[in-house]
Protein backbone atom coordinates (compact mmCIF):
# COMPACT_ATOMS: atom_id res chain seq x y z
CA UNK A 1 0.00 0.00 0.00
CA UNK A 2 1.03 3.71 -0.55
CA UNK A 3 2.05 5.53 2.41
CA UNK A 4 -0.01 8.32 1.73
CA UNK A 5 -3.25 5.87 1.63
CA UNK A 6 -5.28 6.73 4.72
CA UNK A 7 -5.43 4.14 7.48
CA UNK A 8 -6.61 3.79 11.28
CA UNK A 9 -10.16 4.27 12.68
CA UNK A 10 -10.43 8.17 11.47
CA UNK A 11 -9.62 7.26 7.96
CA UNK A 12 -13.13 6.39 7.29
CA UNK A 13 -15.17 8.41 9.04
CA UNK A 14 -16.06 10.71 6.24
CA UNK A 15 -15.64 14.13 8.73
CA UNK A 16 -18.16 12.68 11.22
CA UNK A 17 -15.98 13.78 14.11
CA UNK A 18 -15.55 17.38 12.64
CA UNK A 19 -19.76 17.64 12.33
CA UNK A 20 -19.97 16.49 15.72
CA UNK A 21 -17.58 18.95 16.91
CA UNK A 22 -19.08 21.81 14.94
CA UNK A 23 -22.58 21.28 15.68
CA UNK A 24 -23.66 19.82 12.25
CA UNK A 25 -24.57 16.53 13.61
CA UNK A 26 -26.26 16.83 17.41
CA UNK A 27 -29.42 14.62 17.37
CA UNK A 28 -30.65 10.79 15.26
CA UNK A 29 -32.24 13.06 12.72
CA UNK A 30 -29.02 14.90 11.89
CA UNK A 31 -27.36 11.69 11.84
CA UNK A 32 -29.46 10.38 9.51
CA UNK A 33 -29.40 13.17 6.95
CA UNK A 34 -25.67 13.36 7.29
CA UNK A 35 -25.58 9.60 6.61
CA UNK A 36 -28.19 9.77 3.57
CA UNK A 37 -26.12 12.74 2.11
CA UNK A 38 -22.80 10.51 2.09
CA UNK A 39 -24.64 7.13 0.74
CA UNK A 40 -26.25 9.43 -1.97
CA UNK A 41 -23.34 11.84 -3.10
CA UNK A 42 -20.03 11.05 -1.06
CA UNK A 43 -17.81 8.40 -0.87
CA UNK A 44 -20.04 6.12 1.14
CA UNK A 45 -22.30 5.34 -2.39
CA UNK A 46 -18.65 3.56 -3.57
CA UNK A 47 -18.42 2.02 -0.39
CA UNK A 48 -21.65 0.87 -0.41
CA UNK A 49 -21.13 -0.41 -3.55
CA UNK A 50 -18.10 -2.62 -3.12
CA UNK A 51 -19.54 -4.25 0.17
CA UNK A 52 -22.72 -5.35 -1.92
CA UNK A 53 -20.32 -6.29 -4.79
CA UNK A 54 -18.80 -8.38 -1.97
CA UNK A 55 -21.69 -9.62 -0.55
CA UNK A 56 -22.89 -11.29 -4.07
CA UNK A 57 -19.96 -13.27 -5.04
CA UNK A 58 -20.02 -14.70 -1.41
CA UNK A 59 -24.14 -16.12 -2.32
CA UNK A 60 -22.03 -17.29 -5.81
CA UNK A 61 -19.37 -19.05 -3.83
Amino acid sequence: MSPSFPIGSFAYSHGLEWAIETGRIFDANSLNEWLKTLLENGSAKTDAILVALAYQSEEYE
